[in-house]
């Protein structure tokens, strides 16, 4: 009786985190050994204001829900202690876990998702270095209004210098 309890619990698991999974737009593996319970907190603070969650799941839950999601090419990265980062874009759990690891945390990033497509952990060092949604929109508005601000521009320089023609009241 009390194994098909932990069955039913495990299988309860297993469901919540399909479909946590299934509701991210990215999922970021990351072997926190090494960190301290204070480093831990300040790494969940981190990514909270970045709007992502930190949880620590076993592996077996996680294979499992991998297979129930049919994502087989990150279950090798599933050996040791594995923490999961979830968030509701795509690059800032990944960033944040990468930043915390270049500050000399013991963080190791093994892999991830983002909108389901799996990646190893150097595609997710690459997803870390795209910048964030806003910087994004910044770059292209700028890049929107060179041609307009070069345009007006040589208006006003023509508009200056007048167009080269003598008038026809200077000729009379």
């Amino acid at each position: 009786m009390p194994a098909e309890a932990v069955l039913k619990e495990k299988q309860a698991q297993v469901a919540q985190l399909v479909d946590r999974i299934q509701q991210s737009k990215s999922v970021v593996l990351a072997d926190y050994r090494g960190l301290s319970v204070a480093e831990i907190t300040q790494l969940r603070k981190a990514l909270r204001e970045v709007g992502a969650e930190l949880h620590v799941v076993k592996d077996g839950i996680i294979s499992r829900a991998f297979d129930a999601l049919q994502i087989t090419s990150l279950t090798d990265a599933l050996t040791g202690p594995t923490a999961l980062a979830f968030a509701e874009d795509e690059t800032s759990a990944a960033r944040v876990l990468v930043e915390q690891a270049e500050q000399g945390k013991s963080i190791v990033l093994k892999g991830g998702l983002v909108d389901g497509k799996a990646y190893d952990h150097a595609q997710m060092e690459q997803i870390a270095k795209i910048p964030p949604r806003e910087q994004l929109l910044a770059m292209l508005v700028t890049l929107l209004q060179a041609p307009i601000r070069n345009f007006a521009y040589l208006l006003s320089q023509i508009a200056e210098k007048g167009t080269g023609q003598p008038s026809a009241e200077a000729s009379s």
